[in-house]
């Protein structure tokens, strides 16, 4: 799962070739801003068939965040 995230990640970052650690921080470390990670977080939902509350949208921060919120869903 957590290489999956990570490749979504990266198709939604200006350097795709760039290296995502789980604790990388999507603004300061990758560069992404809040559209960017938005339209991840879709393509998120419709990978894992999930729905996301917009709420929830402010607590990820990182790739382990997103990779926790979708563990615990089940």
């Amino acid at each position: 799962m957590e290489e999956r995230i990570i490749e979504i990640m990266k198709e939604h970052m200006e350097d795709e070739s760039a290296d995502i650690s789980l604790d990388a921080d999507f603004v300061v470390d990758l560069g992404m801003n809040s559209i960017d990670l938005l339209e991840a977080v879709m393509d998120l939902e419709n990978e894992y068939d999930v729905s996301v509350p917009d709420e929830r949208l402010k607590e990820f921060h990182t790739v382990r965040d997103i990779v926790t919120f979708l563990e615990q869903l089940g």
